[in-house]
Parts: structure tokens; sequence; C-alpha cells
């Protein structure tokens, strides 16, 4: 098993596992699909998440743009299986 493991100021840790063991194929599914097609994490600055990605070859899907409601600057990225992560930040009102 590899594992990353992800530790907050306030606690909340969060770990990606991968179990060689147990192999799988990667599905490519779109967004719309039924089911969990990605996860959010929110960020302070969302330009600066892009930036510090980009530099250490992580693939990017978009660049960060304000969202339809206007209210948050949002982006996605791939994980290594392919999974897309959506990174979001918050805009004061």
């Amino acid at each position: 098993v590899h594992m990353i493991k992800m530790e907050a100021e306030d606690g909340t840790v969060i770990e990606i596992l991968s179990y060689h063991n147990h192999p799988t194929e990667l599905i490519d599914q779109p967004i719309y699909n039924v089911g969990a097609s990605h996860i959010a994490f929110q960020v302070k600055n969302a330009e600066k998440a892009y930036k510090i990605l980009k530099d250490k070859g992580i693939k990017l899907v978009s660049k960060p743009v304000l969202s339809s409601e206007r209210i948050a600057k949002v982006f996605f990225c791939l994980d290594p299986n392919k999974v897309r992560i959506e990174l979001v930040e918050m805009l004061d009102a």
C-alpha cells in the first residue's frame, strides 16, 4: 500500500491510498456521470494553488475562473488515477 497523508491546521486528515495488490482498471467518466465524479477542496488562494500544482507537474484541466454563481474562483486538476479534483477559493461577499 502506498499512502499520502495530509493534515490541516485544524486536525483534519486526508489520506490518499493506492493498493498495488488489488489492481483495477481506470474508468474515464464524464463529470456529469452519476456517482462520485470528483472531490472538491477549499483553498485560500486559487491562483497560488494553481501555480504550485503547475510547478509540480500536476495535470491541470482548467485555469482558475469565476464560478457561475460568482461566489468563488474554481479550477480542476487530475490525480494519478484521473479523478477530478476541484479547488475552490470562496470570495468575500
